[in-house]
């Protein structure tokens, strides 16, 4: 919720965010993306920076978005995210076929993730995990 804070502070709109989500417990399992940005978040985002709400508001709101988005990253993790359906579903469709969800004007938006969060696990020798963005991860792992 930070990184949405965070976002919404410089630009004062949210966007599509994507945090690496495990499938390891499924048999080839990878990731799914798990979607920060939600109606919660923008709530969140809205609140906090809003100089008339009380702290108990802006810790309520908080508490929801997190709550939000740990449900959704378990139902992900559970093989119930859309992200990896929906790229099955493309890559299914044949040369030339079109559907009419993926030339969605919303769809498109929701794809574009100008935000992209991933664990940065204990294996990179950075002494902890959190996360941080998808670009510096790689960068860790590819100049050790």
């Amino acid at each position: 919720m930070a990184i949405q804070l965070a976002y919404y502070r410089l630009h004062r709109t949210g966007c599509a965010t994507y945090e690496s989500g495990s499938l390891r417990k499924f048999l080839h399992g990878r990731t799914e993306t798990i979607r920060s940005y939600s109606e919660t978040s923008v709530k969140f985002t809205q609140i906090f920076d809003d100089v008339q709400a009380t702290p108990k508001q802006k810790f309520d709101a908080l508490k929801a978005a997190g709550v939000a988005h740990a449900q959704y990253g378990a139902a992900a993790a559970n093989g119930n995210g859309c992200d990896r359906h929906l790229l099955a579903l493309r890559v299914m469709l044949k040369p030339g076929e079109e559907v009419a969800l993926f030339s969605d004007s919303i769809f498109k938006k929701s794809s574009k993730w100008l935000v992209s969060t991933s664990n940065v696990s204990p294996a990179t020798g950075l002494g902890g995990m959190g996360f941080g963005p998808v670009e510096v991860y790689v960068l860790l792992i590819s100049f050790p």
